[in-house]
């Protein structure tokens, strides 16, 4: 019973291939866009994250915490990118970008 019901899902599932297709092409669409592959990445970092911070031993703790600053880099970086369709905080970003990069190469 219970394997014939799968069955019947699975061909619901699949049955119109050109859906699949359709989902298919679009899924590679919305990958292919740079800030759509930084939110997936910050996603993934976050719960990676959390997951070390919550679920594992105490000794990973600053493990999780510079996974925690990573992702709060990357979704920055997301969140910069708003601004730079703005006509009036657009130069001031790039002002800070730059500004930014020569602190880190006199840092490091």
């Amino acid at each position: 019973m219970l394997t014939e019901s799968v069955l019947l899902f699975l061909q619901v599932i699949f049955r119109d291939t050109r859906s699949l297709r359709f989902l298919r092409e679009k899924f590679h669409d919305w990958i292919i866009d740079f800030w759509n592959q930084v939110d997936v990445l910050s996603y993934m970092l976050f719960m990676v994250a959390v997951f070390l911070r919550f679920y594992l031993e105490p000794q990973y703790f600053e493990v999780a915490r510079w996974m925690f600053c990573i992702t709060l880099v990357v979704l920055f970086t997301r969140f910069s990118q708003v601004f730079f369709i703005a006509e009036q905080l657009g130069p001031k970003v790039i002002m800070i970008r730059k500004m930014v990069s020569n602190i880190l190469m006199v840092k490091f």
